[in-house]
C-alpha cells in the first residue's frame, strides 16, 4: 500500500465502480458496509446508486467492451434446473441486451451447457452440469454475495396453503380452508 492507504498496480489506484439499485434496502446496506471495509483494505470504492431498471440497462444493454462498471448488484431467481442458458452461455448473452454483463466466456463451459440442454436423461444431465460446475467453481465469473430467504408461518388448522420457491400464497389462496 502507498502512503495514502490505497493499493496501486502499475501506478494506478485500485478503484472499483459498483452499480447499486435502490428499489430494495439490502443492496444499499451491503454496499454501505463494503465502502468502509474495502477502504480499510486499500480499495477505492465508487458506489453509484440508481433504480433497478437503470442498473439493468447499464449492465445488460451495453455491448461487450462498452461496460462502465466493475461490479453490480442484481436480483434474480434460481431455477430447479441448473441450465444457465441466457444468463451466461447462450450465444445471445454476448450481445447488447444479453444477460452476460460481465463478458465472461468459456468455450468448454458453453459446450457443456449445450450438451446439458440436449440431454433428457436427468442422471446424464446431472453429470454434465457437475462438470460445468467445476469450471464455474474454478473460474468464479459471478459471485453471489447475498441470498435472501423468506420464512412463512402457517397455523396447522390452515389446509391447502402451498408456498415454495416458485409459488406464493396468492397463487393458492383460493384452495385454502381452515379446520
Amino acid at each position: 500500500m502507498e502512503t495514502d492507504g490505497f493499493r496501486y498496480k502499475d501506478g494506478e489506484k485500485m478503484h472499483i465502480k459498483w452499480l447499486v439499485y435502490t428499489d430494495s434496502a439490502w443492496p444499499g446496506t451491503l454496499s454501505g458496509m463494503a465502502a468502509d471495509t474495502w477502504k480499510q483494505l486499500g480499495v477505492e470504492l465508487e458506489i453509484e446508486l440508481m433504480d433497478f431498471d437503470t442498473v439493468s440497462s447499464r449492465t445488460m444493454d451495453a455491448a461487450p467492451g462498452e461496460k462502465d462498471f466493475d461490479i453490480y448488484t442484481m436480483g434474480f431467481s434460481l431455477s430447479v434446473d441448473p441450465d444457465p442458458t441466457g444468463a451466461l452461455f447462450d450465444d445471445n448473452a454476448y450481445v447488447a441486451g444479453g444477460f452476460n454483463a460481465s463478458g465472461y466466456k468459456n468455450e468448454e463451459a458453453m459446450k457443456l451447457v449445450a450438451e446439458g440442454k440436449a440431454e433428457f436423461d436427468i442422471a446424464k444431465r446431472t453429470e454434465i452440469y457437475k462438470e460445468w460446475a467445476k469450471i464455474m467453481n474454478t473460474e468464479i465469473p459471478h459471485v453471489i454475495i447475498a441470498y435472501r430467504s423468506e420464512i412463512f408461518g402457517c397455523n396447522n388448522r390452515v389446509k391447502g396453503m402451498e408456498i415454495d420457491t416458485y409459488k406464493t400464497f396468492v397463487q393458492s389462496i383460493r384452495k385454502v380452508t381452515i379446520e
